[in-house]
Order: structure tokens, then sequence, then C-alpha cells
């Protein structure tokens, strides 16, 4: 018996996700919604489809934070409107519902869009079409999925930057070439909460080619500040041999901005608390202490420069020899002539890590 467009009472416990569910993370803001369903009640219907294989089972179509709110709360039921619909349709109905909540992140979008053009041959015209919205959009979003390599997304962490990147952040963000650049950027943009126009500055925009004479010069300016930020950072750990890290702190802005530690327990502080917890941790290091800064890479883009590169440490830490290889991303801004650090992300890899990124810098 079809039971199309009927409104009930559906068991939690017959409710099941599907393949098809377009949320990447089921879990977001259950709380809050679980706090408000029970001061208020269901105030919206789920939507289900009779489950293909199983006539006394359904599958979720949209809803799903409802659900998990739901059955937080501890209810057995919970107000449904049931449907038959192919996976195709199930998939349309979520999409067109979300985007309407605007309850999916850019890339939950661009997830849908790409599934409904490669498994279901919908041009980006007919995707526009069905949720009204433009070609340009659809395209735009679906673009969001070249941002990382496939074996960048095998990281559990570029997810989660994906999950909180917009469509426009992401669109800036591929501007820059180097994929190992473009995930340096992008936590920097999740990390301290940048906004579009702010994701902007720094990366900044690509040169125009009109006039050659004119890119001829900017290259030549570009090759000087990048080996001006390359030194820098080599005479800054020469310094760090000696114990003496006031010429880091010549060279950080006095904007105050938060640091990323890769000394236990590896936590994000502000800059003051990095700056005093570092100074005790450098004092507390006897013996030999060696700093070895290996595979410098740096990038300008107009006022903005970034600088990756890993840093290997011997010293005798808690009286005993400790070896160590963090990675490191500077972000630098040009003042006038000069280049000043506006955010610095440290962080320790493991042993292995360390192991392969020597041996790679060694025979390069």
């Amino acid at each position: 018996m079809s039971r199309r467009n009927e409104f009930m009472l559906v068991p939690l416990d017959k409710i099941e996700s599907n393949s098809y569910a377009a949320r990447v993370d089921q879990n977001v803001e259950v709380n809050n919604l679980a706090e408000s369903m029970a001061k208020h009640g269901q105030l919206a219907d789920v939507l289900v489809r009779i489950h293909p294989a199983c006539g006394d089972r359904f599958q979720l179509i949209y809803g799903h934070r409802r659900v998990a709110a739901a059955r937080l709360l501890g209810w057995q039921n919970i107000r449904a409107r049931v449907v038959n619909a192919s996976e195709e349709e199930m998939l349309i109905m979520a999409l067109i519902e979300n985007i309407e909540r605007k309850d999916f992140t850019a890339y939950e979008k661009a997830k849908i869009f790409l599934r409904l053009n490669k498994e279901f041959k919908r041009s980006y015209e007919e995707i526009a079409g069905l949720i009204g919205r433009s070609k340009a959009y659809v395209a735009q979003h679906i673009a969001m999925l070249e941002l990382f390599t496939e074996e960048q997304m095998k990281n559990p962490e570029v997810l989660r930057l994906l999950q909180s990147l917009t469509e426009r952040q992401a669109r800036i963000l591929l501007r820059i070439k180097d994929p190992d650049e473009r995930l340096a950027m992008a936590r920097i943009v999740v990390n301290e909460n940048l906004c579009v126009k702010e994701t902007e500055k720094l990366v900044g925009r690509p040169r125009e080619n009109a006039d050659v004479a004119r890119d001829k010069r900017k290259s030549i300016e570009s090759i000087s500040d990048v080996e001006k930020i390359k030194k820098k950072v080599l005479e800054l750990f020469e310094w760090g041999e000696r114990k003496n890290f006031q010429p880091l702190i010549t060279l950080r802005l006095e904007k105050e901005f938060t640091a990323f530690d890769d000394f236990p327990p590896y936590t994000r502080l502000e800059y003051r608390d990095a700056l005093v917890q570092n100074f005790h941790l450098i004092e507390s290091w006897k013996g030999e202490f060696k700093l070895r800064c290996e595979d410098l890479r740096v990038r300008v883009f107009g006022e903005t420069g970034l600088a990756t590169f890993y840093i290997h440490y011997d010293v005798v830490y808690n009286g005993r020899p400790f070896r160590s290889t963090s990675r490191v991303t500077f972000v630098f801004l040009k003042r006038g002539d000069n280049w000043y650090i506006i955010h610095e992300h440290w962080s320790p890899l493991r042993a292995s890590d360390s192991t392969e990124i020597i041996d790679k810098a060694k025979k390069g």
C-alpha cells in the first residue's frame, strides 16, 4: 500500500539514516535543538521515505538534527511526513529543504551538487533550476571539492576546515597553486575566524597581465621579497641557538595574535602566554641546544608572505636528550620595505614523520 504524503508518528527505532544523507556532521547543534524541543515540542515534521528493502522501516530524508535531538530526549516517536521516493528524489528533497533553512555548510552543498551531476547526470543548469540559484552558484560550490588533494583529505582536520569555510573563502584560497600552501592558509583562515574580506587581504589578488613591463618589475620585487623573508627566518634560528629570541619579538607586530605551541601541552595560546611559556621552556634546556631549519619555502602574495618550513630540535629536555621536528608556518605582512610576522602556527610531528621529512630534505 502506497503511503505518499501521509503524516504519522513514526517510532524512532524504525528510522534509519541512509547513504544519501547530505549532512557531514550529523550532531551539529543537537544539544541546543534538544533544549528547544524539550521546551516547545516538535515544531516541524521530519521527512522519511519507506525503506526500499523493508516495508515496516523508514529512511530519513531530512530532519537529522530533530531525530538526534528526539533520541537525546528519550522520545519514542517523532512526527513525520512519509513518502515514496527514489534515491535521486530523496537527495533533491533534502537539498531544497535544507537550502531554504540554510542548514547545510557550503561543503555539504558542494557534495550534493556533485552527486546530482555525476550520479544522476543532472547538468549544472538543471541543478541550479531545482534550487532557484544560478549555474555559477552551483559551479563555484563544486569547485570547493578541488581545494585539497586526495592525500590531504585523509586527515580529519582537513574535513573540519572544509566544513568551516564558505564558498567565497574557498574561491579565494584556490588562487594559491601549491596545495601545501593552500592548506596552510586555510588553517589560518579557519583557526583565526577570518571573514571573507580578511581572507582576501591575506591571500591577495592574482597579478594582472596587461602591462608586461609592470609584471616583470613586480616579479623582480617579489623575488627580492622572497629572499628577504628567507633571510629573516634563517637568522631567527641562528639567534635561537644562542637562546636569544629578542629578534623574533622585534619581528612580530605589536598587535597581539595567537600562536599554536609545539611543546606540551600543544595548545593554542594568546601571544603573551605563548611568549612566557617559551621563554621559561628555553631557559630550562641544559647542555647542547641545536636547531636546524629544513625545507624552507616562501611565497609572496602582494603585501602578504607565507613561509613554511620544518624545525629539527636537538636539546636536553627534563634531564633527557630530546629530538623532535615541528612543522612551522609564518605569515608575514609588509610594512614599507620591511616584513613582519602576523601569525605563527607550530605543530609537532610524529617521530616517523620527522624522520621522513629529514630524509627528504637531505636527498633534496
